[in-house]
């Protein structure tokens, strides 16, 4: 899968990335999903530790999250993933910062995913072309 949003700030080791993908290349619900999401994440860490999924609602969305420690080149990294059901998406918002820093920030990326939106759909000329 590949990140439509990435954003950070290395100054302060703290990062945010949000992938969709269309439920039409998918055959599984949620939870499965969330499932995969973690276990990818936790794959690339050493001693990972996961504290959920548990389910949630992200802007009226089913939603799941999990918490996820561990070490990745040296360095001791916490994850917050969050996974929501989309009408045509299933899409993982995936944030991590040194877990040293992870209290200080956890409002923060809480605040940032729950302000989750759908962009309005547009279309190209073409495909309003093809619409008429």
């Amino acid at each position: 899968p590949e990140a439509e949003l990435e954003i950070g700030s290395l100054s302060k080791d703290k990062y945010l990335i949000i992938i969709p993908e269309l439920k039409a290349d998918l055959s599984m619900p949620l939870s499965d999903y969330t499932k995969i999401a973690a276990d990818m994440t936790m794959a690339k860490l050493e001693h990972p530790l996961m504290t959920g999924p548990v389910s949630a609602t992200i802007n009226d969305r089913a939603a799941y999250q999990a918490k996820i420690s561990g070490t990745v080149d040296g360095l001791n990294v916490y994850y917050w993933l969050y996974t929501i059901d989309c009408p045509d998406h299933l899409v993982q918002v995936v944030a991590w910062t040194l877990k040293s820093r992870k209290e200080s920030y956890e409002e923060d990326i809480a605040s940032i995913v729950q302000s989750f939106q759908l962009a309005p759909k547009t279309t190209t000329p073409a495909e309003d072309e093809e619409n008429k």
